[in-house]
């Protein structure tokens, strides 16, 4: 199975799986990197805003320490995007 579930150019839509999660490089966690732009190149187009419709917020890593700072409790949080170190869970529950 290819952890990428869309082609270049593809338009998705809400609900789509865009890719699969999984552990490789220089990471010690499952996670998924994207960019949303508003042209095919990445390197020739311009960044645009997203938020995502709900997700549950969990901890915040400290950039200085590496911690792991747990948010008590975890909460869900709706249109918005997470920011820098947080530590986000999306799925349907």
């Amino acid at each position: 199975m290819s952890p990428v579930a869309v082609s270049v150019g593809e338009h998705v839509r809400r609900g789509q799986v865009l890719g699969h999660v999984g552990n490789t490089g220089n990471s010690d966690q499952p996670h998924l990197h994207f960019h949303i732009t508003n042209g095919p190149a990445p390197l020739a187009t311009d960044g645009v805003p997203y938020v995502f419709e709900r997700f549950r917020y969990d901890a915040r890593v400290d950039p200085d320490s590496g911690e792991v700072l747990p948010v008590d409790p975890p909460h869900i949080r709706k249109r918005q995007l997470p920011l820098d170190f947080d530590i986000v869970a999306f799925g349907r529950r």
